[in-house]
């Protein structure tokens, strides 16, 4: 038996034996490293990804919550937003206290990060605790989130009723 091999099959065994040698020197030096490099970060980004949906849920039940609150509080957060001012305040005082007494006590602001607090004191003569109540009424329509303090104090005069409370309006910054 001989063998018959020309100057072409010898190039081509050696061109393929080549070949073959790059491809396993590249699969094992270069690719057989990297895939355990491409494994971590695989598993790294599937970690991050379930995170990322956890996250994603936490914040789309907190947002509906959010949306939730905002609507059954809508007209307290309107009532917020509404400017305050006292001449206002005092004339709205004035359709139902005729003698009112109004004692600005104090700014609280300082105590609140968010909102400005106004607390004033209010005492005068009425002749039913009627009109009270008309005029917390008329405070609510009117928008302002007012907070009335306790003690409301009223005293039996001669004809009328003395009356006298405290009252917080909040307004956010």
């Amino acid at each position: 038996m001989k063998l018959n091999l020309s100057n072409e099959n010898i190039f081509l065994l050696a061109l393929s034996t080549c070949l073959l040698v790059v491809v396993l020197l590249f699969s094992f030096l270069i690719l057989l490293p990297k895939e355990k490099e491409y494994r971590t970060q695989a598993s790294q980004l599937q970690t991050a990804s379930l995170k990322f949906q956890k996250y994603k849920k936490i914040k789309d039940k907190r947002l509906v919550s959010l949306k939730k609150l905002q609507s059954d509080n809508r007209y307290t957060i309107s009532g917020l937003q509404k400017d305050f001012t006292l001449v206002k305040f005092k004339n709205e005082i004035q359709k139902y206290f005729k003698d009112a007494t109004l004692l600005k006590k104090a700014d609280l602001s300082k105590k609140y990060d968010n909102f400005n607090v106004y607390e004033v004191n209010l005492s005068s003569h009425i002749q039913s605790p009627k009109i009270f109540y008309d005029f917390i009424e008329s405070i609510d329509k009117d928008g302002w989130v007012v907070e009335i303090t306790h003690p409301i104090k009223f005293k039996k005069d001669t004809k009328d009723i003395n009356i006298s409370f405290g009252m917080r309006i909040y307004t956010a910054r």
